[in-house]
C-alpha cells in the first residue's frame, strides 16, 4: 500500500468515526428530549380503545417539513442551552481560579514585602556594622601609615648609605674593568700581530712547500728520464752481448773461449739487470707523489717479490730513510706501479722469481 493511499484510508476511517459519533450524539439528544421533540409519541394521552372510531388526518409534505423544522429548532435550542450551561460552569471555574490566583498573588506579595522588610533591616544592620568596621579600619590604617612613614624614613637613610657604598664599589669595579679591558686590548693586539706573523710564516712555508713540490716533481721526472735512458742503454748492451756470444757447444771450446763465453753471459745478465732496474725505477718515479715537507736528499731500500707477470706479492722497507712519510710514500709508489716490467733474459727472470729484487729509492 502506498503512502498516499494509506493516508487517505486513515482520513476516511477517522471521518467515519466522527460521523458515527455525531449520529450517536444526535440520537442521544433526541432520546433525552423525546417528550419535548415528539410529544405525539410520548404524551400521556391515552390511545383510543379498540372499537372506537379513529379520526384520521392527512399529513402533507409541507406539514411534515414544518414539523421537521420545528424539531430542528427545538434541537438547536436544547444544544444551545446545553452549551450555555457548559459555558456557565467553565466561567464559574475560571472565576474561582482567578480568585485563587489573586489570593495567591496577594499572599506572595505579602511574603515578598515581609522578606524585603527583613532584608532592609538586615541591610541597615550590616551597614552599621560595616561603618563601624570602616572607622576601625581607617584608624588602624592611619596608625599603619604613621609607622610606615617612620619605617620608610629609616629605609631611605639606609638606602642612601647603601647607594653611596654601591657607587664607591661601582667606581672601583669600573676602574678594575677598565684596566682589565686595556690589558685584554693589548693582549688581543699582541695576538693579532702574532697571528699575522704566523700567517706570514705559514704562507712562506706553503710557498716553500709548493716550490719544493715542484722541485721534487722535476727531480722525479729527471730521475725517470735518466732511468729510462739507462734502461735503454742496458737493453742495448744486453742485446749486443747476446749477439757477441759464440754459438758453439761447450765441448768444442777451449778454456779461453769458455772464459770469453762466460764473460759474455755475465755481461748480458748485468746489462739485463741494469735494464730491469732502470725500467722499474722509471715506472715507480713516474707515478710517485712526494709528500710535502720531505727533504730531497732521502733514500730508502725496498725489497720486492714478483711473479712472472710483474705482479707484486710482497714489498717492504729493508733500509729506512729516517722519515716515516718518505718511507710510506715509497711503498705506495711501488704498489701503484704494478705490474712491473719483467726482463726478457731467462736467467735474470729465474733469479727474480726465486730471490726477488732489492732497489734503492
Amino acid at each position: 500500500m502506498s503512502a498516499i493511499r494509506k493516508r487517505r484510508w486513515i482520513e476516511n476511517f477517522v471521518g467515519g468515526i466522527f460521523v458515527g459519533l455525531g449520529l450517536m450524539l444526535s440520537a442521544f439528544i433526541l432520546w433525552y428530549h423525546r417528550e419535548t421533540l415528539l410529544p405525539e409519541f410520548f404524551s400521556n394521552t391515552p390511545l383510543p380503545s379498540i372499537g372506537q372510531p379513529v379520526q384520521a388526518k392527512v399529513v402533507t409534505a409541507q406539514d411534515l417539513q414544518k414539523r421537521l423544522d420545528t424539531i430542528e429548532a427545538k434541537k438547536r435550542a436544547i444544544e444551545e442551552a446545553h452549551l450555555a450551561k457548559i459555558r456557565a460552569e467553565q466561567e464559574a471555574k475560571r472565576r474561582a481560579a482567578e480568585e485563587k490566583r489573586r489570593a495567591e498573588e496577594a499572599a506572595k506579595r505579602k511574603a515578598v514585602e515581609e522578606k524585603r522588610r527583613a532584608e532592609e533591616a538586615k541591610r541597615k544592620t550590616e551597614e552599621a556594622q560595616k561603618k563601624a568596621a570602616e572607622e576601625k579600619r581607617k584608624a588602624e590604617e592611619a596608625k599603619k601609615k604613621a609607622e610606615m612613614a617612620k619605617q620608610q624614613a629609616a629605609e631611605k637613610a639606609a638606602q642612601e648609605k647603601a647607594a653611596k657604598i654601591a657607587a664607591q664599589k661601582k667606581a672601583a669595579k669600573q676602574k678594575i674593568e677598565k684596566e682589565k679591558a686595556e690589558k685584554l686590548a693589548a693582549k688581543k693586539k699582541e695576538e693579532q700581530q702574532k697571528a699575522k706573523t704566523l700567517a706570514q710564516q705559514k704562507a712562506a712555508k706553503e710557498k716553500a712547500a709548493r716550490e719544493a713540490a715542484a722541485k721534487r716533481k722535476a727531480l722525479a721526472e729527471k730521475r725517470a728520464k735518466e732511468a729510462a735512458i739507462k734502461a735503454k742503454k742496458a737493453e742495448e748492451a744486453a742485446k749486443l752481448a747476446a749477439i757477441s756470444a759464440p754459438s758453439l757447444s761447450l765441448s768444442s771450446f777451449d778454456d779461453k773461449q769458455q772464459a770469453a763465453a762466460q764473460a759474455a753471459d755475465k755481461a748480458a745478465l748485468d746489462a739485463a739487470t741494469q735494464a730491469f732496474i732502470a725500467a722499474v725505477t722509471a715506472k715507480v718515479w713516474s707515478g710517485w707523489i712526494m709528500p710535502q715537507g720531505v727533504p730531497d736528499n732521502l733514500h730508502a731500500k725496498v725489497f720486492i717479490r714478483l711473479d712472472k707477470k710483474g705482479n707484486i706479492s710482497d714489498v717492504r722497507i729493508t733500509e729506512r730513510s729516517g722519515n716515516r712519510l718518505y718511507d710510506n710514500s715509497v711503498l705506495t709508489a711501488v704498489r701503484a706501479a704494478a705490474p712491473l716490467p719483467m726482463p726478457n733474459n731467462t736467467e735474470l727472470l729465474k733469479i727474480l722469481l726465486k730471490e726477488g729484487v732489492e732497489l734503492n729509492f
